[in-house]
């Protein structure tokens, strides 16, 4: 983004994550092989291109935000799951059944945790004792966030085995 505006052109998300990607490949050709790397662009590649234009379309049909903001959470972990979803069959031979819940339960309270522990730090640096009643609210919210994620995923029916070859 910042390179756009110092060429004087017009970003977009799509370019700007390119660019990300080239960058890091350049510093670090070897990144391409790590599956954090993969699911990570696999993810933001899905939300840009397939949640953001839906629920850019969907504003008009839902007028309270409280259900948009629920739909929007939904679509948008559907599309990164969907392009992920090659990558994650290939290394894992198998698919979460969870992770759409899971990620409705969770989105909100990382939103908070991550605010929390941004507003704590900055604190700290003048008040030390108020950072730490901060980051002592937040760590509840760490706690839920994992309780969260810990439940949903040791149901029995949490992940399926998938065949390695329908990754094609």
């Amino acid at each position: 983004i910042a390179l756009s505006l110092c060429l004087k052109r017009e970003s977009t998300s799509e370019n700007t994550l390119s660019a990300a990607v080239m960058i890091i490949l350049a510093i670090s050709p070897f990144a391409i092989l790590n599956i954090g790397f993969q699911l990570s662009v696999l993810a933001t590649f899905g939300i840009l291109v397939i949640a953001v234009p839906i629920i850019n379309s969907l504003k008009e049909i839902f007028e309270n935000k409280i259900i948009m903001g629920l739909v929007a959470c939904a679509i948008t972990s559907i599309s990164a799951m969907i392009t992920c979803l090659p990558v994650l069959i290939y290394a894992f031979s198998s698919v979460s059944l969870v992770g759409v819940i899971t990620n409705l339960l969770i989105s909100s309270a990382v939103t908070i945790a991550l605010s929390l522990g941004i507003i704590g730090l900055m604190v700290g640096l003048v008040s030390p004792v108020i950072s730490g009643g901060v980051l002592y609210i937040a760590s509840f919210v760490i706690k839920y966030i994992n309780m969260c994620i810990n439940k949903m995923g040791s149901l029995p029916f949490a992940m399926i085995e998938v065949p390695r070859w329908s990754a094609l």
